[in-house]
């Protein structure tokens, strides 16, 4: 039986609805400093962090060097 990941901490769980909002609102993802801007980060750098997490546990996914790549969910 295939095991299920933790739920994501709040902090996470936000990040991931505003991506999905922004994309909802705009029709595409936002870049790394339009998120950070969103949920009011200092800068695209800060939230480096907390996105690569996401990444890992398979909640987010991009393409390194393509503009606009984030993505929900494993590609």
């Amino acid at each position: 039986m295939k095991r299920r990941p933790p739920p994501l901490s709040p902090r996470h769980d936000r990040i991931v609805r505003a991506l999905l909002a922004w994309t909802r609102d705009h029709g595409f993802p936002p870049s790394w400093q339009q998120l950070a801007e969103a949920l009011n980060y200092a800068s695209a750098n800060a939230i480096r962090q907390d996105l690569t997490l996401l990444r890992e546990r398979g909640a987010v996914t991009w393409t390194p060097g393509v503009a606009h790549s984030l993505r929900v969910g494993k590609s």
